[in-house]
């Protein structure tokens, strides 16, 4: 009975870890990509591979000029802890160019949500301290 209280202990244990993601601050997360914008989910298709391609309407550039307008979800099919994109909900989208950004649980895409207006208005200054 002991073992089998172990092993169980074990497997919650594992399971409430299994989502768990440090979050990198937002300057850092502003400063390693070579553009950032205010996004909003038009469009999701899923693919034969699983992988749902998600276009979005750029609402505002914060930084640098997006290379591509796609955010693509790869872990949908795998990971319980995914993110997922919403069709009509509104993301911050970080990427570099010449790479597809994903978003999932330990990206730094977020919803809007997620980042809040305190967020979205601190990536706002630091743009525009930039241009100064």
């Amino acid at each position: 009975m002991k073992i089998f209280m172990f092993f169980s202990m074990m497997l919650s244990a594992q399971a409430a870890f299994g989502c768990y993601c440090v979050s990198s601050p937002l300057e850092e997360r502003y400063l390693e990509s070579d553009y950032v914008y205010l996004g909003q989910v038009r469009s999701s298709t899923l693919g034969d591979n699983g992988v749902v391609t998600n276009k979005l309407a750029v609402l505002e550039k914060i930084k640098g000029t997006a290379d591509t307008q796609i955010v693509k979800n790869t872990l949908f099919p795998d990971d319980m802890c995914a993110s997922h994109m919403v069709v009509g909900y509104k993301y911050v989208v970080f990427g570099k160019i010449d790479s597809t950004p994903e978003i999932h649980s330990c990206s730094n895409t977020r919803s809007l949500v997620d980042i809040g207006k305190e967020g979205l208005a601190l990536l706002q200054e630091m743009a525009n301290k930039r241009k100064q």
